[in-house]
């Protein structure tokens, strides 16, 4: 049986903290407070624990999402009485957690859409499948848990689902490779149709201009959510104790058509930011930074007693790169300087301590700033003495996503003046040495588009949301989810949001792959392809190591396991090609790119980058990339002889890291050239005569011909 919710308060509240959370991690849009169908954000689901024990496809867990202020569904997406079938979700144990031979363990419908119908308030999901068995790691059936979350999404289209979730479903981290209806990529895009809501358009505080979702579950005595024809017959169940967490935001409402709105004494904290380049699917781009720069008397009600956090939350999945500060015991937090942009005859009075960021942690989504100052004295008045707050004609501001140079060079000359409360950013509050706040971002598990991309697709922004001292566990919980959300407070901020484009010409402008071409026959399987080669002539892996896949196209698939789970990776040669600089030497390490998945029936091999590319070779004492002049090249699809040949004499002369593509024997375990020669299977519903087998470079598009079929 499902762990029931007793009609008691203070059971009710206990088992509430015993049971982990569905983290909800949400996008919010910018949506027209009346408008007939507006696209509103994106809501994730990561199941950290058993919250789904027990469930069967005769006794489900059934969950409602009910959208609050009026707002209603615009479209049918799931109907049983419309015709149309249910969407099942892609379920997925994301790179990063737990152990790296784990798979998931959930049936193809295990979670599933069964109800999104025009005109209605609600969202039905229905899970099938018991979370007790959700993850396989080695011979055992685990639950998800911290370690091993297991996530699910709806509010994006059909491609997206499948680009997030193709390969994970290729290396059995996935249930699915995309949200299917009737076999069929599906969209799950929430719109919503608001013309009949009471949201009030921004600048009205947020708790009359946000559009949030309400998550409750329900057991299987709910009866009618796929069969009735109004949502008013549905006859619920028993509430089971799934606790959620409270990022349930997905729109804010604007009115498009009123351009100067009197004021109303809510006044926005106006953001101003630098748009820099990202690559997608990289672990480690530099964003541009965000500028906060007020005018009023923004934060009145802080103090060091009740201070206001602010929440930054990146969207589209972006997460940070690097930990700035962490919580917990070691807590330092970093204070940001406070920069008046006024006439003389004023000062910044505001102490040290006043504006912080007091979490930022790697693989977060968010950065958490405290202010602990009443804006009402952050100025003094060089006449009359007396604290002022910042004004029309006295503004200040302050920065985030600055390296500590770039802080000094803003502040420092401030500071001297009296014109800032620090000379730059930094640990101490006492001004003695400056910190690093470059906004450095996670993309590998992104969904972001590059360029030319829509730039709703494309662009990399944030959320911002102050909340009051009743916030708790941001500066002490190891894990955001931890974490207490206080009051909303009603402070605005404008919409100068974007900090970052995606780009994905930088992998194709700085390589070329050529390939040789084998003839291959339609009747038969473990046929060899052609080898490939890989060509830098620039610098390529700039700021960015990591998993880099090269990819099949649909009906071929590797017949042979080259590196499997557990086995020693194989250490891929570079070598520095003929017509390079006098005195240029190959300097990049052993395992600078390694092979680290190459199994069986899959359709991609990993080639994990462990180096960037500006080591890889030295000229003239320096370390240098590879560029036009001096071109680094990398072969796969040789045997261990052909690649011996290839590179012995280049790495006698200096002039490659390897002589030949390395492995481990497993019988002495000694290193010896490795066979990199790939070996497919055909699947002929996919293929025919004539099909051409390729190598794509998955982040650059970059493709290599190594094989056709032929009669």
């Amino acid at each position: 049986m499902f762990r029931k919710l007793v009609l008691s308060t203070v059971f009710a509240l206990s088992s509430l903290s015993a049971f982990a959370d569905v983290d909800l991690r949400t996008t919010i849009t910018d949506v027209q407070y009346r408008g007939a169908c507006e696209r509103a954000g994106v809501i994730n689901f990561n199941v950290d624990g058993n919250e789904f024990a027990e469930a069967s496809e005769t006794d489900p867990v059934y969950m409602r999402l009910r959208l609050d202020h009026g707002a209603v569904l615009c479209q049918t997406l799931v109907s049983e009485n419309g015709g149309q079938a249910p969407i099942h979700l892609p379920a997925a144990l994301e790179l990063g957690y737990g152990s790296e031979g784990d798979t998931v363990n959930i049936a193809p419908d295990g979670v599933s859409i069964v109800r999104w119908v025009q005109g209605e308030p609600e969202i039905w999901i229905k899970i099938t499948d018991d979370s007790n068995d959700w993850i396989r790691s080695g011979d055992q059936l685990l639950p998800p848990s911290p370690e091993r979350v297991i996530s699910f999404t709806i509010g994006i289209d059909g491609a997206t689902s499948q680009a997030t979730n193709e390969m994970l479903f290729q290396m059995q981290r996935a249930n699915l490779a995309a949200s299917l209806q009737n076999n069929a990529v599906a969209d799950t895009l929430l719109n919503v149709d608001l013309s009949n809501s009471n949201l009030e358009p921004r600048p009205a505080p947020l708790e009359d201009s946000a559009l949030n979702f309400d998550p409750i579950t329900f057991d299987s005595q709910t009866s009618n959510v796929e069969s009735s024809a109004s949502f008013r017959d549905i006859t619920l169940g028993q509430l089971t104790s799934v606790a959620f967490s409270d990022d349930r935001t997905i729109a804010r409402a604007f009115n498009d058509d009123v351009i100067d709105p009197p004021p109303t004494g809510d006044i926005d904290v106006e953001l101003r930011t630098t748009i820099r380049e990202v690559h997608i699917q990289n672990d480690n781009q530099t964003t541009g930074m965000v500028q906060f720069y007020l005018d009023a008397d923004e934060f009145a009600e802080a103090s060091p007693e009740n201070p206001i956090y602010i929440r930054m939350r990146l969207e589209r999945g972006a997460t940070l790169a690097d930990d700035r500060v962490e919580p917990g015991a070691d807590h330092a937090p970093i204070y940001l300087p406070i920069i008046l942009d006024g006439p003389e005859g004023y000062t910044v009075a505001a102490p040290a301590t006043a504006v912080s960021v007091v979490r930022w942690k790697a693989g977060e989504h968010e950065v958490w700033l405290k202010i602990t100052e009443a804006t009402s004295s952050w100025l003094r008045n060089s006449s009359t003495g007396q604290l002022e707050s910042p004004s029309y004609d006295n503004p200040v501001f302050f920065n985030i996503g600055l390296s500590a140079s770039r802080s000094m060079d803003d502040a420092q000359d401030a500071f001297q003046q009296g014109h800032a409360n620090l000379p730059f950013q930094t640990t101490k509050g006492t001004r003695n040495l400056p910190s690093d706040l470059s906004f450095t971002v996670d993309l590998r598990e992104a969904y972001l588009e590059p360029l030319p991309a829509p730039q709703d697709v494309s662009a990399l922004g944030f959320d911002p949301i102050a909340f009051d001292s009743q916030t708790e566990g941001v500066e002490q919980e190891d894990a955001s989810t931890g974490i207490n959300l206080g009051q909303l407070q009603p402070i605005p901020f404008s919409d100068d949001r974007v900090i970052a484009r995606a780009f994905a010409s930088h992998f194709g402008s700085n390589m070329t792959l050529s390939g040789n071409s084998r003839a291959l026959d339609y009747d038969k399987n473990n046929q060899r392809l052609g080898a490939v080669k890989a060509d830098f002539t620039g610098d390529i892996f700039r700021n960015t190591e990591g998993e880099f896949p090269l990819s099949l196209p649909p009906g071929f698939s590797l017949s042979k396991t080259l590196v499997g789970e557990g086995d020693a990776p194989i250490n891929v040669a570079l070598k520095v090609r003929n017509g390079a600089e006098a005195g240029i030497e190959m300097v990049a390490a052993e395992n600078a790119v390694t092979i680290t998945r190459w199994v069986a029936g899959e359709t991609f091999i990993i080639l994990d980058v462990n180096q960037k590319s500006d080591e890889w070779l030295r000229l003239n004492g320096q370390l240098v990339a590879p560029s036009e002049q001096n071109q680094v090249r990398m072969v796969l699809g040789n045997s261990a002889s052909g690649s011996l040949r290839s590179f012995l004499r280049k790495y006698n002369a200096g002039l490659a890291n390897l002589p030949a593509n390395m492995k481990i024997n497993d019988a002495n375990g000694l290193p010896q050239a490795a066979d990199t020669r790939a070996r497919v299977d055909l699947d002929r519903a996919q293929v025919g005569v004539g099909s051409v087998a390729t190598w794509t470079f998955q982040y650059s598009g970059e493709v290599a011909n190594v094989g056709q079929i032929e009669e």
